[in-house]
């Protein structure tokens, strides 16, 4: 059974009123342990590919499978609950969070992966002062604050309010596992800086480290060394290299053809529609 499935997918968005047509039928199988490359120039279609691929959008038409499973119409809450648990992202931009550590950024997907009723027992367990800033809005607005400012009122002292906002029961399990990711990609010895005192090739390392937290078995990569030299480039692309070693499913969406040629698979799009599917 293959990994992911697409089906005659078509992806139309409007722009000022006219449809643009950013994926025209495609059709396209992933199998598990598969190392690719999607390569295409700017406005090919790679993007909203991925986005599919990644269960962060659905078609306009056509089936998506994930492990023989149609997930492009399953609500929002559930296809995010999914993606968390069994993918990773990697993006060119890093999107790591400014004001928690290397550690507590790597830490971050673990309480999405959870689910939000899990989250919501979060309410009587201690983790950290800053980690609760990357718990997720509603969660924050409709339970963390409630509950606080309902303490608040009844007198409790605000020392005491400190475990509504941390989450202890999964902390070891999490900071063992984050520790464990950032020793792979070499940052644990970065554990306490803030993105903002890493190197651009430091911060996609910990991003990658952010992606395998949850212990994935596919990795999404979009442009992961768009942003780098060529020597951190390499290095990362090592790195994900050396995940496929391990049996985990890469996925690299890029423009370069050079870092295209050193995976196993190549999908080139062009005007939204796969114009090469090749092997190495």
């Amino acid at each position: 059974m293959a990994l992911l499935e697409l089906h005659e997918v078509r992806k139309t968005y409007r722009m000022g009123g006219e449809p643009v047509h950013a994926l025209a039928g495609v059709s396209l199988s992933v199998e598990h342990g598969d190392f690719a490359a999607i390569l295409g120039a700017s406005g090919s279609g790679k993007t909203t590919l991925m986005n599919l691929l990644g269960l962060m959008d659905t078609p306009s038409s056509g089936s998506v499978l994930f492990e023989g499973s149609e997930v492009s119409r399953l609500d929002d809450a559930t296809r995010a609950l999914l993606r968390a648990r069994r993918i990773g992202f990697v993006f060119q931009s890093f999107n790591l969070l400014p004001r928690l550590s290397v550690l507590e950024n790597v830490m971050v997907p673990r309480l999405y992966a959870r689910g939000v009723d899990t989250l919501g027992g979060a309410v009587e367990r201690v983790v950290g002062d800053t980690f609760p800033r990357a718990l997720p809005r509603p969660v924050r607005t409709r339970l963390v604050a409630p509950a606080v400012r309902l303490m608040l009122r009844a007198g409790v002292p605000k020392a005491l309010t400190l475990p509504l906002r941390r989450l202890r029961d999964f902390a070891p399990e999490s900071e063992q596992r984050a520790r464990a990711a950032l020793e792979r990609v070499g940052m644990s010895h970065r554990l306490d800086h803030r993105p903002s005192q890493l190197s651009g090739g430091e911060r996609q390392r910990v991003a990658i480290a952010r992606a395998l937290i949850n212990r994935p078995g596919l990795i999404l990569a979009d442009e992961p060394t768009g942003a780098l030299d060529t020597r951190n480039a390499d290095r990362v692309f090592d790195i994900f290299r050396s995940l496929h070693a391990d049996g985990v499913t890469v996925l690299i969406v890029t423009h370069n053809q050079a870092l295209a040629e050193r995976t196993r698979r190549v999908i080139r799009l062009r005007g939204g529609r796969i114009t090469e599917d090749s092997r190495r």
